[in-house]
């Protein structure tokens, strides 16, 4: 079942490759010299964010796949062409000072065989809640590891990765359907604030401090704003 449900089809292809490459050129758009426009300087920091943003989204795309087909679910990648068109924009009117990444949506097809026996057999709004949450935790957990690699001489490449996971992790988790971020909070405000704060937390302090630091943080920070929000909104 896994080599039936796990592939990518064509359509899914060539939206992850149209969406890799939109997000690369939004990411490197102040990064094509520095006094002057240079090509050649823009080029190779180009190719370098595609392969970070490639890698970044391949792991979100896999941590999503292997969820839903534990729950008995066949994914489907869906490419979100008005979000890139509003990146694009943006990017632009700004001259690269204002960012907006939509890494796409997801949907979930029922594979009857392998929900037989569960509980509420039909399709199940906290799977997806949870095949939603796998993809931006998978960049965080990825964004750790390349911090531990900080030690190495030449770190601006792995800053950089640093720096585009978290950006896809916490653009993700954005409220605005068909973003992943819609399918947690209009299920559960309560864990949505708790995984939004968390990843919020937890990236901002990988990229200043330290892995420990960055998980005790994050979840500290993130079990804070469920309670404010329980305490302010849900119980008021």
């Amino acid at each position: 079942m896994v080599s039936e449900y796990f592939r990518f089809e064509n359509e899914e292809i060539k939206g992850l490759t149209i969406t890799i490459l939109v997000l690369s050129f939004i990411m490197s758009f102040r990064e094509w010299g520095t006094d002057k426009f240079d090509v050649g300087t823009g080029l190779t920091n180009l190719f370098n964010t595609i392969v970070i943003v490639t890698i970044a989204i391949i792991v979100r795309e896999f941590a999503q796949r292997i969820f839903a087909l534990r729950h008995g679910y066949r994914y489907e990648y869906r490419m979100w062409m008005y979000g890139l068109i509003i990146g694009l924009v943006l990017v632009f009117a700004s001259y690269g000072w204002l960012t907006f990444i939509a890494p796409g949506g997801l949907v979930l097809h029922q594979i009857t065989r392998a929900r037989i026996g569960k509980f509420r057999h039909g399709l199940s709004y906290m799977n997806i809640l949870q095949v939603s949450l796998a993809g931006p935790v998978a960049n965080i957990i990825l964004a750790m590891v390349f911090k531990m690699f900080m030690f190495l001489p030449n770190t601006a490449l792995i800053e950089k990765a640093i720096t585009i996971n978290i950006l896809i992790a916490v653009f993700a988790l954005l409220p605005i359907p068909p973003l992943n971020g819609a399918n947690v909070f209009f299920q559960s405000r309560l864990i949505y604030v708790f995984s939004y704060a968390s990843i919020i937390g937890t990236g901002i302090l990988v990229y200043f401090a330290n892995v420990l630091l960055a998980i005790v943080g994050g979840l500290l920070l993130g079990g804070l704003m469920w309670l404010v929000y329980y305490l302010k909104v849900e119980s008021a």
